[in-house]
């Protein structure tokens, strides 16, 4: 299941028929919408996934891949959090390294240098 959330996801960012180009600003703006939620849906389904099989490190390390394609369009701090949480304990538990991509998520989400998301 989790590579067919992969699919998924890569099929809604990499469409090259991206609907709504067409129909102008608003239409690019639903069709932004549209991936976004669902590449979200597949981020959290392929953690989930991960998350409750603890003991089976390749569907861990899918996840961290997941979350490393799909961090960009995660807004909530709640979500954020957890996706640094899944990559710590991979490379805790698996010795997979996972710093250059934690450090991209946080660089994206705007975190400070402490690793603490910067309060508005």
């Amino acid at each position: 299941m989790q590579y067919y959330h992969l699919c998924r996801i890569l099929l809604a960012l990499y469409n090259p028929g991206f609907p709504g180009i067409a129909k102008g600003p608003r239409g690019v703006q639903e069709a932004s919408r549209k991936v976004a939620e669902e590449v979200r849906i597949g981020v959290r389904e392929i953690c989930g996934i991960a998350k409750s099989n603890h003991t089976v490190v390749p569907a861990w390390l899918l996840a961290c891949r997941a979350v490393a394609v799909g961090a960009v369009w995660f807004e909530e701090e709640k979500e954020r959090r957890e996706m640094l949480d899944l990559l710590i304990e991979t490379e805790r538990v698996a010795g997979w390294p996972m710093e250059k991509v934690r450090r991209e998520c946080e660089r994206l989400w705007g975190m400070e240098e402490e690793g603490e998301l910067k309060r508005e």
